[in-house]
């Protein structure tokens, strides 16, 4: 009876595999690491599938610099053992990488390289392994009724591999207070509490979310792409371009922390609150040390300004912010390129600084790089960038220290904007000054004013803010007058195009308390368009509106459109 030799089991890599990549760069210290899943789909030679995971990098030893998710198309050949694929864009088009890895004997691993352009990885995969951890990223979500935000269910093997590709059942507790689709875009339904799940191997992961009943948003400042409100119980709520990792979208979405402000200022890409104890906290980004906490870097949620200063009012620019303790003394810190802290600096300070010359003031407004104050008695002084004439002192000098505003008038408020200044008089005439070469956002007839010049029209204020490009205004009625660049509806008189060189009315006859046109950044203009072109306000009611630019939802009424929205609309939640 002759032996049967026995017949060499088939290669195959067909089926789930999980796996981990990693790049360094090591002249940088700059690492990127790859977690996530393939299923593959073997025919013969022939390999195709998907590919889906995280990228996370940084530099070596330091916190994560970003984060991306992907997924991508696969498709190749397999030789003996050797699988070579490319791996391509999802529509099927450019080739992202190309890798070349090798089936282990027993099948156990899929190891290699790849090439993603100039960058080596290397690429090792096992079998795709049971589902043992789950969690939800972010865990607890609070949303105004109507508002929507995505949470990311986070599936890991025992091996700590992100598990990806696999089927993911969604659910919601209460279907009254809430709605979640296979995306994991939660849309808030009505107040009340419930949970989100996702399901997948077994293992739930889920967010918590909270809606609470409707309530008016009673403090409003617009950033560069990006709005914050306080609530009648002092909760903090952003809505626009996500900063600093904190949560973006076309609705208001809470500030996490739990802390409760009794007032909020908002700059271009960080905001700042004070809690009924005079303790101020910022959020955002802190890059050019405009947080106050003594670092240079971000948070996405509130951090306590070290110190130990009581500040009564706040103010935040471009990437510095300020505020005036119980005396009247003011003091600032972050970014000190061009005086705008005023202490006699060049640099950053990443901790208040008293500003120097021993003035008292009643008021304080911080624009994007220059910085201005009402002292005792009603005398205007400036300080910082004054390129454009911005500091009214009759010339285009920087300075470093507070200058005194020409003109001679007594002023009751002041707001700092984009290359110019607006305040009003006791009397509640409005002046303007400074310049951004085009598009009547003076007010005053004239492009370009060195000295305070009157506003057109001879209204009487009560209150005024000066953004990006537009100025607005409110008189004794609680009607709103804007001004200035109306490229995006930003003006508020229910067209948008030319540019308003006087107060206009804004559309839709509403009555307002407060106002406020969006802060300018200038390190923002190559990624949000730098336009700072949106307004919001809060109604007598007490409920906010927003006109204006919404290319990234910073109007708040639930939709997203560079067109921009040319009259006031409803943030999404208010009554």
């Amino acid at each position: 009876e002759s032996a049967t030799t026995p017949t060499a089991p088939a290669v195959t890599v067909n089926g789930l595999w999980d796996f981990t990549a990693s790049a360094a760069t090591p002249a940088l210290g700059y690492l990127c690491v790859d977690s996530g899943s393939m299923a593959l789909t073997q025919q013969g030679a022939l390999v195709t599938g998907l590919i889906e995971f995280v990228r996370t990098c940084g530099m070596s030893g330091s916190a994560t610099i970003s984060t991306s998710h992907q997924l991508d198309s696969i498709s190749g050949s397999l030789a003996g053992r050797v699988l070579t694929v490319q791996l391509r864009s999802a529509s099927g088009g450019l080739v992202l990488c190309s890798d070349t890895l090798t089936l282990i004997p027993d099948n156990a691993i899929l190891a290699g390289v790849s090439f993603c352009g100039t960058q080596r990885m290397n690429r090792s995969a096992e079998p795709g392994a049971s589902i043992v951890f789950a969690s939800m990223q972010p865990d607890t979500v609070a949303l105004l009724t109507g508002g929507g935000a995505r949470v990311t269910a986070d599936f890991r093997t025992m091996t700590g591999r992100r598990a990806f590709l696999r089927p993911v059942v969604w659910s919601v507790g209460n279907a009254s207070v809430a709605s979640v689709n296979a995306a994991g875009d939660v849309l808030a339904l009505g107040a009340g509490v419930t949970t989100v799940s996702a399901t997948s191997g077994g293992k739930v992961a889920f967010a918590i979310i909270t809606v609470p009943a409707p309530a008016g948003l009673v403090q409003v400042g617009a950033g560069n792409a990006r709005t914050c409100a306080l609530g009648s119980v002092g909760d903090a709520w952003c809505w626009g371009v996500p900063v600093a990792g904190s949560p973006g979208g076309s609705s208001p979405h809470l500030v996490g922390g739990g802390l409760s402000f009794v007032e909020l200022a908002v700059g271009a890409d960080h905001s700042c609150a004070r809690t009924a104890a005079n303790v101020t906290w910022c959020w955002g980004s802190g890059a050019l040390g405009q947080l106050g906490t003594g670092l240079m870097s971000d948070a996405t949620t509130p951090q306590q300004v070290q110190g130990g200063l009581s500040f009564v009012s706040l103010t935040a620019g471009g990437d510095h912010t300020c505020g005036l303790i119980a005396n009247g003394t003011a003091y600032c810190w972050g970014a000190d390129s061009l005086g705008q802290l005023g202490d006699h600096g060049s640099g950053i300070s990443s901790t208040p600084v008293a500003v120097s010359g021993g003035l008292t003031f009643t008021a304080l407004s911080a624009g994007p790089r220059h910085t201005c104050g009402i002292a005792t008695g009603g005398a205007l002084y400036c300080w910082g960038e004054n390129l454009m004439g911005q500091l009214g002192d009759s010339t285009t000098l920087a300075r470093d220290v507070p200058v005194l505003v020409r003109g001679g008038l007594t002023w009751a408020s002041v707001s700092a904007g984009f290359w110019r200044t607006c305040a009003l008089t006791t009397a509640g005439a409005a002046y303007c000054w400074g310049s951004i070469g085009f598009g009547g956002a003076l007010g005053t007839g004239n492009v370009s004013e060195l000295i305070p010049a009157p506003v057109l029209g001879g209204h009487v204020f009560t209150s005024i803010t000066t953004g990006g490009n537009q100025s607005c205004a409110l008189d004794a009625a609680h009607a709103a007058w804007c001004w200035g660049v109306n490229s995006f509806g930003q003006v508020g008189i229910g067209t948008s195009g030319a540019a308003v060189t006087s107060p206009a009315l804004v559309a839709g006859g509403l009555t307002f308390t407060s106002i406020s046109a969006g802060a300018y950044n200038y390190s923002d203009e190559a990624i949000n368009g730098g336009t700072a072109a949106h307004t919001c306000a809060v109604t007598v009611a007490g409920s906010t509106w927003c006109w204006g630019v919404n290319n990234v939802g910073q109007v708040g009424n639930g939709t997203t459109g560079f067109a921009g929205v040319n009259a006031p609309a409803k943030v999404v939640g208010q009554p």
